[in-house]
């Protein structure tokens, strides 16, 4: 349930009122409520508002906290008012002090000077894994992209990339593909229990039966969803290409 907050302060004269507001608030209202009654969303599901209550005017004490008290004040400065009063508690929290025309008391607050400047420090959200391949500099790809919670694990192939060189037994190179693929993975931070896509490419299906050893052993207990085709690939020795698919479980 949206729960919408909205913070009055009365004011005797509001079209004097007026101006002085959006110079403090750096804006026209968002909406007029009706002739005497103008509302500023200063955030999702917060407002203040003025509206011409003579009798109730300069009783309001409201406070504002925003991320960077000094480009606020800053700002408000600009757009010529000067605040009433500042101070500074002992906890370090500041407040800076405005009074409008009619004595109402609105304060802008700040954390303590240092920490409302630091950025907070995020998890990349997307990095590339390297496995070292010569292809991979001469094509311009990566191994593997981490993005978020989702890993993609390119096509691989059986060479061992620690010598460029490759098996002619097409067994070896899925063995081969799969270290491949599972040092990937690890970098990531998963492995082949977190898999959910796997594609085989092949230049023979009759190639295809001779790999599935292997390939059991890697996914038997997953059972991610899986398509083979058979295609060309890029080098005349290369039998199997495997792509896989995978999906962080403790990111």
């Amino acid at each position: 349930m949206a729960l919408d907050l909205f913070a009055g302060i009365s004011v005797s004269d509001y079209a004097a009122a007026l101006p002085w507001y959006e110079r403090l608030l750096g804006s026209p209202p968002t909406f007029i409520a009706h002739e005497t009654e103008a509302v500023w969303e200063l955030a999702e599901h917060r407002y203040v508002y003025i509206e011409q209550q003579p009798e109730d005017a300069g009783h309001a004490q409201h406070t504002i906290f925003v991320d960077d008290l000094d480009a606020v004040v800053a700002g408000i400065t600009e757009r010529g008012l000067e605040p009433a009063k500042r101070e500074t508690y002992g906890n370090g929290v500041r407040k800076v002090t405005y009074h409008d025309p009619d004595g109402n008391e609105i304060g802008y607050g700040g954390a303590p000077i240092g920490q409302e400047t630091q950025e907070p420090q995020e998890t990349p959200k997307r990095r590339a894994i390297l496995s070292g391949s010569t292809f991979e500099e001469q094509i311009g790809y990566a191994r593997a992209v981490v993005d978020g919670d989702w890993v993609h694990v390119s096509g691989t192939t059986g060479y061992d990339y620690a010598t460029m060189t490759i098996s002619a037994d097409v067994a070896e190179q899925a063995e081969q593909c799969l270290r491949n693929i599972e040092f990937a993975l690890t970098e990531a931070g998963c492995t082949f229990a977190d898999v959910v896509r796997v594609r085989y490419l092949l230049t023979d299906r009759a190639d295809f039966e001779p790999c599935w050893p292997a390939l059991r052993r890697a996914f038997g207990e997953v059972r991610p969803a899986a398509t083979m085709l058979v295609c060309g690939l890029a080098e005349p020795e290369m039998k199997i290409e495997i792509e896989v698919y995978a999906r962080r479980s403790g990111a």
